[in-house]
């Protein structure tokens, strides 16, 4: 069986980690983890569609809990009678 060809990796500068430490060879005095340009600059509609993705899913979330209360002041008000 021969093995696939990996891929060649190529860094696209996205920082995962700051490892900018005092203490070590490398550190800048100064520098910021967010000093640096933002990855992408959406447009007006694309930013729209992130807000309302967010709100789906805060609704979401928020409908799960209120239903969970629900159901939990039900199954007490059964057992309480």
């Amino acid at each position: 069986m021969k093995k696939q060809r990996r891929e060649e990796f190529e860094d696209d500068g996205h920082v995962i980690a700051d490892m900018n430490v005092e203490g070590m060879p490398w550190y800048k005095e100064g520098v910021k983890p967010g000093d640096t340009d933002p990855a992408t600059d959406l447009t007006k509609g694309e930013t729209w569609a992130a807000v309302r993705g967010m709100m789906k899913a805060a609704l979401l979330v928020t409908g799960a809990f209120i239903l969970g209360f629900l159901l939990l002041i039900l199954l007490l008000l059964w057992i309480w009678k």
